[in-house]
């Protein structure tokens, strides 16, 4: 195999513009991609690689045939070539003596064009440009939208301030016009409870003492109110407690000490609500401490209050006393306050009232 054929065709074959040089940057050999590139003739070889390449004088600047010769060392470098408007890559490789003596002989020179990848790095430049254009303008919207958000939102505490100033002073207005309300009320019911002493008939305290327990019972929710931190809720077992102790403690006269059991899970309701609860109950409870038990000294009565599942309520207020008479109906009764029971139950809360005399008597309003 004829070794020299072989390498020199190979030579040939790269596509890479290979140039063989000698110290002195003569070209000894040049491969044919050299010649076609720089569109020179076999007849180059002994002419100086600088004439050839750069169309000069003398070594570029930058040649790194100069700088491998020199260093003894690989050298790589990138330049314009004005004379064919190109841009090249430039290595050299040193090519040692066989003598062992480290002496340089001459010179591989690659050359590679390079304007695709310089187009592509300048493309690429250039979006980069862009790009930081575009990040620069966004980021200049974006300062400018968060400094109107920040002034938003500043404008907002302070509006958040001056309503939460306002609703304070509004709570304060409406606790002092519950306080208010209260006093008034305690002032009408210590009117009647002197007038109520200065009467001889008993059907007449009867009926100042439902009045009295009736306003006392409205009362108690203007000072349950005054009292609360959340003044749209009444606690509905604190409320009911207090009133039926205070509705025991107003009939002491009678001589019944009854049992009062609640059994109470719903835990809070609004004025609206509480107000005809407050006064049925009061008259209920009122009614048992006076007919239910005659002849005797104890009883229990008992109060219910529950949420059913479809979301109505259910108070149930009974006693095991006497029971109700057979002739008993709420339409054709005379009582005022049984009147006044059944026209909150259908007016107020527009819910219903059944009786069931089975066991003393028990009332079960659903609303």
């Amino acid at each position: 195999m004829d070794i020299e054929k072989y390498w020199s065709e190979r030579f040939d074959i790269l596509t890479d513009m290979i140039s063989l040089h000698d110290r002195d940057f003569k070209i000894v050999r040049a491969n044919k991609a050299f010649l076609a590139f720089f569109k020179a003739h076999p007849d180059i070889l002994g002419r100086y690689c600088y004439d050839v390449v750069h169309c000069s004088k003398e070594p570029h600047s930058e040649c790194p045939c100069v700088q491998t010769i020199d260093t003894k060392k690989t050298t790589t470098r990138e330049i314009f070539e004005p004379a064919l408007n190109s841009y090249l890559e430039l290595t050299a490789y040193p090519i040692f003596s066989n003598q062992g003596d480290g002496k340089i002989e001459g010179v591989i020179h690659f050359i590679r064009n390079i304007n695709e990848r310089k187009e592509f790095q300048e493309d690429l430049v250039l979006y980069n440009e862009q790009l930081q254009k575009v990040i620069d303008d966004r980021t200049k919207d974006l300062s400018e939208l968060n400094k109107q958000l920040t002034l938003e939102i500043q404008t907002r505490k302070d509006t958040e301030k001056l309503i939460l100033a306002s609703l304070k002073d509004k709570e304060i207005l409406l606790k002092e016009v519950h306080h208010r309300v209260k006093n008034n009320l305690q002032i009408i019911s210590s009117l009647l409870s002197l007038q109520t002493d200065s009467l001889n008939s008993n059907n007449f305290q009867n009926v100042f003492r439902d009045s009295l327990n009736s306003i006392r019972s409205m009362a108690l929710i203007h000072e349950k109110l005054y009292q609360s931190a959340d003044m749209s809720q009444l606690d509905v077992l604190d409320y009911f407690q207090e009133l039926t102790a205070e509705l025991i403690q107003s009939f002491r006269q009678n001589l019944v000490k009854p049992v009062l059991t609640l059994d109470i899970s719903v835990k809070q309701l609004t004025i609206d609500t509480m107000i005809p609860c407050a006064l049925i109950v009061c008259e209920l409870v009122s009614n048992s401490l006076k007919y239910a038990f005659p002849d005797r000294n104890e009883g229990e009565i008992r109060i219910s209050f529950h949420q059913l599942e479809n979301g109505t309520h259910l108070l149930v207020i009974s006693d095991n006393g006497i029971g109700l008479p057979e002739s008993f109906n709420f339409k054709t009764t005379r009582s005022l306050g049984v009147q006044l029971v059944h026209d909150l139950v259908a007016r107020k809360l527009k819910g219903s009232i059944a009786v069931d005399r089975s066991h003393g008597a028990e009332f079960k309003i659903t609303f």
